[in-house]
């Protein structure tokens, strides 16, 4: 459930008892969830990858090292879990996130970014890395924008023989119907994904953004109470004994 009061995202998944989730990701398409979660008994890291349509468990990794950080990338085109990890030398591993087993070294996809190492912080959103080098920003590809390069590159660079997931039938039909529909808006106000619906409403006072999340059990999105919304432009009264 999508709470747009504080800009989160309330739902259930089941991870084992002795185990305390630590932070989630949510992969671009809105299809898949990873939680990280930690047992401070026994010291282990344990990651699981979740349907976020049916919250079924796909998989889950059992690690000794402290996860520091973890990202999914390549979505739309052959999707990898990155994770960083280590304490004094920091180590990159791949996986792939439907089956999470043989983390493959993944140094080389930073080096080849940037000669110097990119230290924290940084920023991994849509495929790009975002980061300060010597005080100057920069914002590069971390992911090649042809698919086939893609794969290319885990195949013969990092020699990454993990299986590779390809976009769901929804994902594709939904891309095509945007490539292909003579009457796509670009600049329409209601913005559809796979488990939200964003709607911009605005009238004399303010801008409102609104957002309902898909009920799977009655493959319909919920409307009425259920809808939220949060003023991005509000109408400010009363300042100084005027209205604005």
């Amino acid at each position: 459930m999508w709470d747009i009061e504080n800009l989160s995202i309330k739902t259930r998944v089941l991870i084992d008892w002795n185990y305390i989730p630590e932070s989630i990701k949510i992969s671009d398409d809105e299809e898949l969830l990873i939680v990280c979660s930690r047992n401070y008994e026994t010291k282990e890291t344990r990651l699981y990858s979740f349907s976020t349509e049916t919250k079924m468990n796909y998989a889950f990794f059992d690690t000794k090292l402290v996860i520091d950080r973890f990202h999914l990338i390549a979505s739309r085109k052959a999707e990898r879990l990155l994770f960083l990890s280590g304490e004094q030398y920091k180590q990159y591993d791949l996986m792939d996130p439907y089956r999470l087993t043989n983390p493959i070294d993944a140094s080389d996809l930073f080096e080849k970014i940037e000669e110097k190492q990119i230290q924290e912080p940084y920023i991994i959103r849509s495929d790009k890395i975002i980061y300060f080098i010597d005080g100057k920003l920069s914002i590069k590809e971390l992911v090649p924008y042809n698919s086939d390069d893609w794969i290319k590159y885990l195949r013969k660079e990092l020699s990454d023989d993990n299986s590779i997931t390809s976009p769901s039938k929804k994902t594709i039909d939904f891309i095509t119907d945007i490539l292909y529909k003579k009457n796509y808006d670009p600049d329409k106000k209601i913005f559809e994904g796979n488990i939200l619906k964003w709607e911009l409403e605005s009238d004399d006072k303010s801008v409102r953004l609104t957002v309902v999340d898909y009920n799977f059990h009655i493959k319909k999105w919920n409307t009425g109470n259920a809808k939220k919304q949060l003023d991005i432009l509000p109408s400010l009264k009363n300042v100084n004994s005027k209205n604005i």
